[in-house]
């Protein structure tokens, strides 16, 4: 590495930070000092801060090859690099003035910059004086948090594992992802296997088996046995039924769901974990009575059973029934005991609001996290609640880096932005002439070619060479690209001779657009109609 003196300008609350990210730096050797401005955000150091502190220590007789600054600092530093040089060069006999560039968003990536800092050529130095390093060395940066996710499955701390047929889950305070099978005994076996196989592609931990308000106990080892030949994650069983647990037990259900005061003595030899609620008789308890009945019901199960594991679930309620109650009732209880797992069912929120379910799962999951609440149950039974699974597990793994970077969870190399931006793109209008399309009256000419599209699994586009109804197609082009569709529709029109004429082209691009999108964001897509009201 090349010998260059550098300075790191960050705020006083991150100094200490800064230091460590130098010290883990690979190399170590580096010369890197840490210089702190005056302000309470790093990113709104203002220009004439950073000529001040860089001019006086030239005056002093310290200089530097390069002053790097943070990634979301706000300008140009070309300009910062030019100003430095104009006040010294009249005051100083020096030549040499260092180069101002803009350094990672976040300063746990900062170790990344100053280990390829030598690497970086002529052009991408320039491009450092008005884009943030992340940029240049993105992929360095993605393998980096690649890296640090490996560990989360085994970080924090143990409490006790789940087991399954040969992969197994460690509850360690930092969320893992409980998906319900609804109605399992309903579904043949291989609607079990495919929606077993659905879940455990989008992350899930652990897969819950959804039994019906009508007990059917021996529906269960034909369920397990299905789920089994597809995964080997640990199995957790959903029943308040005696029969249909002892069922579940005997045929290697890693964890029971759903003990309360009216089945905890069968749990009298069991050996796997049970999820306990503050349930009995009557139904679930009030928020005054919870955490006693909780309490209450897992002495009386040490009692039968000394050595049992206890997962406690005080029950998420839905907005405007408790919701808020609710989440201080888990906060009050993880303060109350700290080793004990706990599971919080985030269905009940995003199935009960008709609300985007990204960004509720996001904020459960935020909440979750600080309480080190172990399991995140959810059944994604209703069509909006959709991808459920994978958006908890996306949103884990940006608590997770949030959490190791001391920093709120953005810009930490993941985001669930879907339907909107972060940041606006600008671009300049150059034309000479501007039409206003909503006062151009139109009318799409129609040729006999005739096209009906539907999304589901995804987009199929049936084409007639005439547009009789009574027609059937001629074939049906399948994909999840509205490019490789409309361009395999090309393809099969020049080879058959047909004639499309330009409009008709227009408003099959326009339509397999929001098909594509439609498809993406699980909405339902009807032809001729708006994407979103």
């Amino acid at each position: 590495m090349a010998c260059f003196k550098i300075a790191l300008l960050t705020s006083e609350k991150l100094k200490e930070n800064a230091k460590k990210e130098v010290n883990r730096t690979k190399g170590n050797g580096m010369n890197v000092e840490i210089l702190e401005i005056d302000v309470e955000i790093a990113a709104f150091m203002k220009s004439a801060d950073v000529v001040r502190l860089i001019s006086n220590c030239i005056r002093n007789g310290k200089n530097f090859d390069i002053v790097i600054l943070p990634g979301n600092f706000v300008g140009n530093t070309k300009v910062i690099e030019e100003k430095i040089k104009a006040i010294n060069t009249e005051t100083t006999n020096t030549d040499k003035y260092p180069v101002v560039i803009k350094g990672t968003k976040n300063l746990s990536d900062i170790g990344i910059l100053l280990e390829n800092i030598d690497g970086l050529n002529i052009q991408e130095i320039e491009q450092l004086h008005f884009k943030p390093a992340d940029e240049i060395l993105k992929e360095l940066i993605k393998e980096k948090l690649n890296d640090e996710l490996k560990f989360i499955a085994h970080d924090g701390s143990a409490k006790f594992e789940i087991k399954g047929a040969n992969i197994n889950v460690m509850l360690n305070g930092i969320s893992k992802v409980v998906a319900e099978i609804c109605d399992a005994p309903m579904m043949s076996d291989e609607k079990l296997k495919d929606r077993t196989k659905y879940f455990t592609d989008a992350g899930a931990n652990i897969i819950d088996i959804g039994m019906m308000p009508e007990p059917k106990p021996d529906e269960v080892k034909r369920v397990i046995r299905a789920i089994r030949e597809v995964t080997n994650v640990p199995l957790s069983i959903d029943t308040i039924n005696p029969d249909e647990i002892l069922e579940g037990v005997k045929y290697g259900i890693g964890m029971v769901m759903s003990i309360d005061r009216t089945n905890f003595k069968i749990v009298e030899n069991f050996d796997v974990p049970v999820v306990v609620i503050p349930r009995d008789e009557k139904g679930v308890k009030n928020h005054k009575e919870r955490i006693k009945f909780i309490e209450n019901l897992i002495k009386d199960i040490k009692k039968i059973n000394e050595n049992i594991k206890i997962i406690a679930d005080l029950i998420l309620d839905p907005p405007n029934f408790g919701l808020s109650e609710s989440i201080a009732l888990y906060g009050k209880f993880r303060k109350r005991y700290k080793d004990i797992p706990m599971l919080m069912g985030v269905g009940n929120v995003t199935e009960l609001m008709d609300v985007d379910s990204h960004g509720i799962n996001a904020l459960l999951t935020a909440i979750a996290y600080e309480l080190k609440i172990d399991l995140l149950f959810t059944p994604e039974y209703s069509t909006k609640a959709k991808g459920s699974v994978r958006e908890i597990n996306k949103a884990i793994n940006m608590m997770y880096l949030s959490n190791k970077r001391n920093q709120p969870p953005k810009e930490v190399g993941i985001n669930m932005l879907i339907l909107k931006d972060k940041h606006k793109v600008n671009f300049e209008l150059k034309c000479k002439d501007f039409f206003d399309a909503e006062n151009f009256k139109f009318g799409r000419k129609l040729d006999k070619i005739n096209f009906r599209i539907i999304v589901k699994d995804k987009i199929y586009v049936m084409l007639r060479e005439n547009r009789s109804p009574a027609e059937n197609p001629k074939i049906c082009i399948k994909g999840s690209k509205c490019e490789e569709i409309y361009q395999t529709i090309l393809d099969y029109i020049a080879k058959q001779e047909l004639k499309i004429s330009n409009e008709h082209c227009a408003y099959l691009g326009k339509e397999l657009g929001k098909a594509e999108i439609a498809l993406k964001l699980g909405k339902n897509y009807i032809q001729d109609e708006e994407l979103f009201q």
